[in-house]
């Protein structure tokens, strides 16, 4: 998982959590693969894919002594992947040391940050954090999977999003050079392929994320990340991009599927 971006600010609740699918036919162009193959995968009764359990933990953190009350609370829960396959040993420790930024570095930030304002207003509420993620691709050898970080503090609620799509036969995580098959630059046709499918539905019924009306393709490239897709349970390359990018926090995750390009 990237490490999340920290953004502490008294009006806005960072959000962080991260995905998808390209081919085998690349094998042959990365200079790494040379010697021993790796291990197949492990195979399970109901078909081939790579193993996997959540590493969990929830608790609260409480602050004393911040302005006239006595304490403020933030009650967390962090879930992160715990790969069961010798090919994801370094995949896993970053994902032990994301479980360990949120709980000690993180979560006393976005506590003190918040609560330190709040108490100026008044206001007493308890806070929340919440990290977890879905694998929403999986074939033995390709996974791709979504990372969610939520945030609410009062009445304000945010979240983000962040993904990984990993190659475990090649050893890395794909881009969408990767996975978009074009000879010219495929995030300029990522871009171009968002603001294309904006622009249809701006101001229909369709427009279930309620674009804004001053989004354009600058801002799009402004926002989408060479790894911001995954791929879906049918191998289908998703782009997305977060709340409050390109329409109101609430409408949640704003994903473009990308059913022609798939590698092969």
């Amino acid at each position: 998982m990237k490490k999340p971006l920290l953004r502490y600010s008294v009006f806005v609740l960072l959000i962080i959590a991260a995905f998808l699918l390209a081919a085998n036919a690349f094998a042959d162009e990365d200079p790494n693969l040379a010697g021993t193959p790796p291990p197949p995968p492990t195979q399970m009764p109901n078909g081939p894919f790579i193993p996997m359990e959540p590493l969990a933990e929830s608790g609260e953190l409480v602050l004393e002594g911040v302005g006239e009350t006595e304490e403020y609370k933030l009650e967390y829960s962090i879930s992160v992947p715990d790969i069961k396959d010798a090919r994801a040993d370094y995949l896993n420790e970053e994902f032990k040391e994301d479980l360990r930024y949120y709980r000690d570095d993180f979560a006393p930030m976005f506590l003190l940050d918040f609560f330190d304002f709040y108490a100026i207003e008044g206001i007493m509420d308890v806070c929340s954090l919440d990290v977890d993620y879905i694998v929403t691709y999986n074939d033995g050898n390709i996974m791709s999977i979504l990372f969610r970080e939520a945030t609410t503090a009062g009445d304000l609620f945010s979240e983000n999003f962040t993904s990984l799509t990993y190659s475990f036969e090649l050893g890395y995580e794909f881009a969408l050079d990767d996975v978009i098959q074009t000879e010219n630059n495929p995030y300029a046709l990522a871009v171009a392929l968002i603001n294309t499918e904006i622009e249809k539905v701006r101001g229909t019924d369709g427009d279930i994320w309620g674009y804004y009306d001053y989004v354009n393709e600058d801002l799009i490239a402004a926002y989408l990340s060479e790894t911001a897709f995954y791929l879906n349970g049918e191998g289908q390359v998703v782009l997305y991009l977060n709340p409050i990018c390109i329409s109101p926090c609430t409408s949640g995750i704003c994903e473009f599927p990308v059913p022609d390009l798939l590698m092969e």
